[in-house]
């Protein structure tokens, strides 16, 4: 899913939200089909992110033992510029 646009079709659904919730959002003049959207919309991205993570794990893993074991190139630099006095 792309981002949101008013592009897309729309599709009429059904939602059972709270009375408070719905009335607050209509005193301040909140598009509540606009808001719906865009919780889900984060929701799918929330969901997407922590399956990439799980999905990633082991290869994040084995980069971290790997620098664990070997630094990194801002730890190379820093040893270099302590050894020969550069600023």
């Amino acid at each position: 899913m792309g981002a949101m646009d008013d592009f897309t079709p729309k599709i009429r659904v059904n939602l059972t939200v709270g009375g408070n919730l719905i009335n607050e959002a209509r005193e301040r003049n909140i598009n509540i089909s606009r808001a719906a959207e865009a919780g889900i919309y984060k929701a799918i991205n929330d969901e997407k992110a922590r399956q990439w993570l799980i999905d990633n794990e082991p290869l994040l893993a084995e980069r971290r033992a790997w620098v664990e074991k070997n630094g990194t190139f801002g730890d190379r630099v820093r040893t270099w510029k302590a050894a020969n006095g550069a600023v």
